[in-house]
């Protein structure tokens, strides 16, 4: 089994340890995120020994996550989208993978893609959601980065829908 690896899976599992039996992927962004000691050690290791591999995605897989996340209202950082857009190159080679995340909006996109994914500690998401800003004068809606409403001035309130 290939495993992707988001930082949750390093930093909200103590006890987690590769396996023989399965590969690891994670991203040179998602490195960056280990910022204790402990957790760079441990990768360090990891990649050391070759139990762990890095990989970056290509600006094209970046791009479409980056669009995909702007759809659903979703801030991602950069290593967030990092990782899913590895995912989504992996499955466009038709390479089958489990991402490994606790972080909620990586789990929202995921889901949204219908990339196979466990959390480890903070629990998986029960619904996929889109989040969007809605005028409370007006009606109208926004993307999530919008904070007031371009035709009457009213602060935006967040919003969400089931997918």
């Amino acid at each position: 089994m290939l495993y992707l690896l988001d930082a949750g899976a390093i930093l909200n599992a103590p006890g987690f340890r590769f396996s023989r039996e399965h590969k690891y992927l994670t991203t040179d962004s998602i490195v960056g995120e280990m910022r204790d000691l402990v957790s760079r050690n441990f990768i360090q290791a990891a990649i050391g020994q070759k139990s762990l591999s890095i990989r970056n995605p290509e600006a094209a897989a970046l791009r479409e996550i980056s669009l995909r996340s702007k759809q659903l209202g979703l801030r991602l950082s950069d290593a967030d989208k990092s990782i899913l857009a590895l995912a989504l190159e992996l499955r466009s080679r038709k390479r089958s993978f489990t991402l490994i995340t606790d972080d909620r909006s990586v789990q929202n996109l995921a889901s949204a893609l219908k990339f196979r994914f466990i959390d480890v500690l903070h629990g998986r998401i029960s619904e996929t959601l889109k989040f969007s800003k809605n005028c409370p004068v007006c009606g109208k809606e926004y993307s999530s980065y919008v904070e007031e409403c371009e035709d009457c001035g009213a602060r935006l309130i967040r919003g969400r829908k089931r997918l």
